[in-house]
């Protein structure tokens, strides 16, 4: 979870907009899962503009960076790229919930459960 402060804690001071899905996510939601590393969700055009990254977290190229304090692999998913999905990536500022007791934005439990 101390990653998942620090990406919360660079968003913030960056305006970048992001929910934290995938594992991190499901774990939060209630459901036991095992996972290794921190899913984001955000847009390429404000990801872009925070890059190049440095300090706590570095990046990797576009789609992934690392906690350089835990060395966690965080991957960035893209919500304004085509995947090619039947239901597309939802919008981050639109499904996040600030949760307060972890510091960070989650996707919401509804919107988790449409896109699994």
């Amino acid at each position: 979870m101390e990653v998942v402060r620090r990406v919360h804690t660079l968003s913030s001071s960056r305006g970048l907009p992001y929910c934290v899905i995938g594992g991190m996510a499901v774990i939060r939601n209630g459901y036991a899962r095992t996972t290794v590393d921190v899913d984001i969700l955000t847009y390429k055009s404000e990801w872009t503009k925070v890059l190049p990254l440095s300090s706590e977290i570095s990046g990797e190229g576009i789609d992934s960076c690392v906690d350089n304090a835990t060395g966690v692999k965080i991957e960035v998913l893209l919500a304004d790229e085509d995947w090619g999905l039947v239901i597309p990536m939802p919008d981050p500022r639109r499904v996040s919930e600030f949760e307060e007791e972890l510091g960070a934005n989650f996707i919401g439990l509804h919107a988790l459960q449409i896109i699994q």
